[in-house]
This record gives structure tokens, C-alpha cells and sequence, in this order.
């Protein structure tokens, strides 16, 4: 790293003092600072695209080998690729396995050389020094040194956080418009910054010596955070094994509750295995006495007896393979019974909710009994209990009696709950809060009219008691698609 300082300038002090100093924004002083850094700055734009030509043309001949190890490698993947497909078409060539073979022992050894050159490589552009390369460049007319230049080695930095501060070695901190980043986000050892980077105090050029991805921050930094999400992970698993707990308990209690109707639904489900698969064996048979008969009147040799001798090939196959078929329809029609009792026993839920509950470490709460339509009061969210608010905004809306909910996740209290209706009660004068017969007792007048009026009459009533008549030209359209009211034939058709 270092700093240019303007050849203008012809102070004897050094252009990174030992402290941060700070002027009044109206100080003579504020304008000589800006424009030393300024042109600091500008000189090593200049110097970082020099320094930056130098250690690519130091990387050509590496950079070349490596591009020319690349496209052989490509050629060798298509040589390869083409190989495997002309194998796996012929299994049994042993010509074309033994070219697949030759092809990949080709691919591998082009892999190794691209891999040697990229190492080479990366092992150049390490031994490119930045400073080398910037005490022979930031040198005035006569090969001295520029005044103002410093070179310093930044120590093992291994997050952002830790290289903001340069203050060890007299820079400051990275200013708001040239962030750490600039140097860490760098992936290769070796690699330079694109610009220069801007401190407190000073102007300087970067170079990454060594790169570790993803390095782990101190224990003690991030202790809080790992307990945090170990404690939340463990606490959400707990909560998942509840839920099943419960889920299980609900299923069971609830089958004890319908005996017969699982007595009938499994012996349904044999019946319903044979069914499926006598129709499955019988179809197939079908087909293939069929396609025999296609093939037996198809001329020898032709096309279409290929293909008809094909689909007879393919259908004996599959009827010897009754057993996997047979498996197969126990498992679908299996689940379709398991269906059907689960569907029977949460009618059953409500019946057994206590019961459920109580083997799990779920709470019970009665809620209620409140308006269906709570949640449309002010401060709803505000003013009640956050397990009342959860089911009130929207599951209690179509549950009747004797409805249990599915298991539902309250994301907002980080719990899982299960809610059922137990009773419904009528809705009286006296759950009618005060704000709400205010806001009807102001429209109650409009809200009559309305109805007197969209009740009054019907449209036949209408015309007759105003002597409403459609405008002139109006036409309507009869069954027979003539039209009335044009003078035509259908004109003295009553309309519907």
C-alpha cells in the first residue's frame, strides 16, 4: 500500500500523519487537504492501470497454456461424449466400449493438464509483488522515491470488520465511498484492486497475498447468534413432534369410535383389489388375442407386422408380470381404503378432542363464545387474547358444530394449534356493542329504504303503474329468432 503525494507540494510533513485530524468546513486548511487527496488519488489511478499491465503480461504465457489446456480438454469432452452415446447405443460392441474407455482416459488426462496449468497460474500471480512492482514505478525523474510514498504490509485480516481499521499503520478507517469489500470480496491470491482504495487519512493500493473462503468468525462473536438457532431449531422440533403426537392420537381415539364402518371399509378392500385386477388381467388378455389376430393377417416382413409383433412382445410381458401388477393395485387400492377411514374418522375429532389433547402437552382454552365477525372491530388485534386473534381472523368463519381444523401453524406466536367448535349460540341485543348500534342506527333509515324499494314491485308492476314503454327501435329477439317490434311478423309477441 501507499500514497503519492502531489509534486506541488513542497511541505516537509508526511502526507499520513499519526492522528485524524479534522477542520472546520470553512477553514483556509479544508481546501489544500481535499486537493492533495484528490490528486493523490489520481496519480495512483494512474500508477494501479501500471502496475495492473505489468502483472498481466507477467501472467501471459500462463494465461495462454491455461486457455489452450481448456479448449483441448472441450474437444476431448465432445470426443467423449460422442463415445458414450455410440456405446450405450450397442452395448455389446466391445469396439465402441473399448473407444468409450480410450476416450475417457483421454478426458481425464486433459482434465489433469488444465488443472496443473490453472495451478501454475494461480502460483504466478502469488509471486507477482505489488510493491516491487510500485517502488519501480512511483519514482520520480531522477529514480528516487515520490515524496509522501509509504509501503506497508497489512497483517492477517480474516473479515471485513477487522480490516476496516487501519489505524495500526496510520491510514485511519476506509472511508464510507471505499468499503473493506473491495479487498475481501477479492477471490484469488494475488489479485490487485480495480481502484484505489480511501482512508482518513491516506490514498493507497491493495494487493490480496492469500485468500481463505468462508472463514470462521472467533467463538465468541457468534456464540449468541449459534445458541439462538440451535435453541429455535430444537424448540420448532419439539413443537413438529407434539403435532405428530397429537395428529396420532386424533386418528387413534377416533377410529375406536367407528368399529364397524373400519370393519366394512376392509372388507370392501379385498373385494376392491380382486375387482381392479380381474378387470386389469382381462383387459390385457383382450388386447393381446387382439393384436394376434392383427399379426396373423399382416404380410411377413412388412411394417406393420414389426409393429403388431412388437405390441404382442410388450403385452406378454406385462401379463408376466402379474405379480408386480397385483402389488402394485394393493398398494393404490390401499390407500384409497386408508383414505377412506381417515375421511370417516375425523368426523369423530370433536368427540374425542378432550382425550387428544390431554396425552400431549398441548394447552386446552375455551374461547367464547364472540361474534363471527369480531375481527372487524377496532383495535382487534390490540384489544384480545393472540389465540382468540389467530382463529378469529378467518377459521371460525365456516366452522360449524362438531368441526375440528386441520393442524394449523401460528407463525406469529411460533406454535402450532388445533381448534374445534363446540357450540353456537344465537346472537342477542346484548352482544351488540355500543359503537356498532351507533353505525346502524345512523344508516338504519337509508338501509330500509333500500329495501322497501327493491321489494315494493316487480318490473311488470312497473310499467304498468308508470306507463313504461321501451324506447323506440327497441327489438326482442324471439324463440324462433325473429324479431318483435319492427312491424314484422312476431311483432305482437309478449315479452318474458
Amino acid at each position: 500500500s501507499g500514497e503519492e503525494a502531489s509534486e506541488q507540494d513542497e511541505q516537509d510533513e508526511p502526507v499520513v500523519p499519526d492522528v485524524v485530524e479534522y477542520y472546520e468546513v470553512d477553514s483556509e486548511e479544508v481546501g489544500p487537504v481535499l486537493l492533495k487527496f484528490a490528486q493523490a488519488r489520481e496519480a495512483l489511478i494512474r500508477l494501479n492501470l501500471e502496475i495492473r499491465k505489468k502483472q498481466t503480461e507477467s501472467l501471459k504465457s500462463f494465461s495462454d497454456e491455461l486457455m489452450r489446456c481448456a479448449q483441448e480438454r472441450a474437444a476431448s469432452q465432445q470426443l467423449y461424449d460422442e463415445a458414450k452415446a455410440k456405446s450405450e447405443e450397442s452395448p455389446d460392441d466391445e469396439e465402441l466400449q473399448q473407444a468409450m474407455r480410450a476416450a475417457d482416459e483421454e478426458l481425464q488426462a486433459k482434465d489433469a493438464a488444465r488443472d496443473a496449468a490453472q495451478e501454475s497460474l494461480d502460483a504466478k500471480r502469488v509471486e507477482f509483488d505489488i510493491q516491487v512492482a510500485f517502488a519501480e514505478l512511483a519514482v520520480d525523474e531522477n529514480g528516487e522515491p515520490r515524496k509522501g510514498v509509504v509501503l506497508e504490509e497489512i497483517a492477517e485480516s480474516s473479515n471485513t470488520e477487522a480490516l476496516e481499521d487501519l489505524s495500526e499503520i496510520g491510514f485511519g478507517k476506509w472511508t464510507a465511498s471505499s468499503s473493506p469489500l473491495m479487498a475481501t470480496n477479492l477471490q484469488r491470491a494475488g489479485d490487485m484492486g480495480s481502484s484505489p482504495g480511501t482512508a482518513q487519512n491516506a490514498v493507497f493500493l491493495f494487493q490480496v497475498t492469500d485468500v481463505v473462503k468462508r472463514p470462521l468468525k472467533p467463538w465468541d462473536d457468534i456464540k449468541e447468534t449459534v445458541e439462538d438457532a440451535y435453541y429455535d431449531k430444537k424448540s420448532g422440533d419439539i413443537g413438529t413432534e407434539q403435532k405428530d403426537a397429537l395428529e396420532e392420537a386424533f386418528m387413534r381415539l377416533a377410529k375406536e369410535q367407528i368399529p364397524e364402518e373400519i370393519a366394512e371399509i376392509e372388507t370392501d378392500r379385498q373385494a376392491e383389489i380382486d375387482r381392479v385386477y380381474n378387470e386389469w388381467d382381462a383387459g390385457v388378455a383382450e388386447k393381446l388375442a387382439n393384436a394376434q389376430a392383427r399379426l396373423a393377417e399382416s404380410p411377413v416382413g412388412s411394417e406393420v407386422h414389426s409393429a403388431w409383433q412388437s405390441e404382442c412382445d410388450r403385452l406378454v410381458r406385462e401379463l408376466e408380470s402379474k405379480d408386480e401388477k397385483r402389488t402394485k393395485i394393493e398398494g393404490e387400492v390401499g390407500a384409497e381404503m386408508d383414505e377412506k377411514i381417515e375421511v370417516a374418522a375425523k368426523e369423530k375429532f370433536s368427540e374425542v378432542f378432550d382425550a387428544a389433547v390431554g396425552e400431549t402437552e398441548f394447552t386446552l382454552t375455551t374461547l367464547g363464545p364472540y361474534d363471527r365477525q369480531l375481527s372487524v372491530t377496532p383495535l382487534f388485534a390490540q384489544r384480545y387474547d393472540p389465540t382468540l386473534v389467530f382463529f378469529w381472523n378467518g377459521y371460525v368463519n365456516d366452522l360449524q358444530v362438531g368441526d375440528v381444523t386441520e393442524m394449523l401453524e401460528d407463525g406469529q406466536e411460533r406454535r402450532w394449534q388445533v381448534g374445534a367448535c363446540v357450540a353456537e349460540e344465537p346472537f342477542t341485543l346484548a352482544d351488540l356493542s355500543r359503537r356498532e348500534f351507533e353505525n346502524r342506527k345512523r344508516s338504519f333509515g337509508l338501509v330500509q329504504l333500500m329495501q322497501t324499494l327493491n321489494q315494493s314491485f316487480t318490473s311488470k308492476a312497473f310499467e304498468e303503474r308508470y306507463a313504461y314503454k321501451d324506447p323506440v327501435g327497441t327489438q326482442e329477439t324471439t324463440d324462433a329468432g325473429d324479431t318483435a317490434g319492427d312491424g314484422g311478423e312476431g311483432s305482437d309477441q309478449e315479452k318474458e
